[in-house]
């Protein structure tokens, strides 16, 4: 089965969203609202797979993950597993499941942040680390919800794109 090119203007205006959202997300001072950092790198890929499917989700999930690598302190080539794998789970699931529409973007952007707390919460147990489980949880908790309430910014030109593109 062949499968078709997404256009290349398509794919380059999603890259020009994904930077734009490393940039947001790692300035020297990051931006912080109610002392959580803004990080929207997560919804890109998420967006994306739920746009174009499971092929393009992959693709940026590993382009974003190579943003998370440049920008924040991680086990390396951990977090462009973790958003390929997130892509392509999110690209099939919304083929399957979900329509594009936001409530769909945003059940996806949460699980994207929630999936990767749970793979940083197994870094600090396989390092061994110390740290107050009930101040990681509200951590986690208020990362998703601001990263839910500013995921219209993602949502909306990616969905745009989309549209014009097909």
């Amino acid at each position: 089965m062949q499968r078709e090119r997404p256009p290349l203007g398509q794919v380059v205006c999603y890259a020009l969203i994904l930077l734009a959202a490393y940039l947001v997300s790692t300035t020297t001072a990051p931006l912080r609202i109610l002392g959580y950092r803004v990080d929207l790198i997560g919804c890109v890929p998420a967006a994306i797979a739920l746009m174009d499917g499971p092929y393009m989700g992959m693709a940026f999930g590993i382009a974003a993950g190579i943003a998370y690598d440049m920008a924040l302190t991680g086990i390396e080539g951990l977090y462009p597993i973790y958003f390929m794998l997130f892509g392509v789970a999110a690209g099939l699931f919304s083929q399957r499941f979900l329509r594009r529409i936001f409530p769909s973007m945003l059940l996806l952007t949460v699980a994207s942040a929630l999936g990767l707390a749970v793979l940083r919460l197994l870094g600090f147990f396989i390092l061994q680390q110390r740290f107050d489980l009930l101040l990681y949880l509200q951590r986690v908790c208020g990362q998703a919800m601001l990263t839910s309430v500013l995921s219209p910014l993602i949502y909306a030109p990616v969905h745009i794109i989309y549209q014009r593109a097909h």
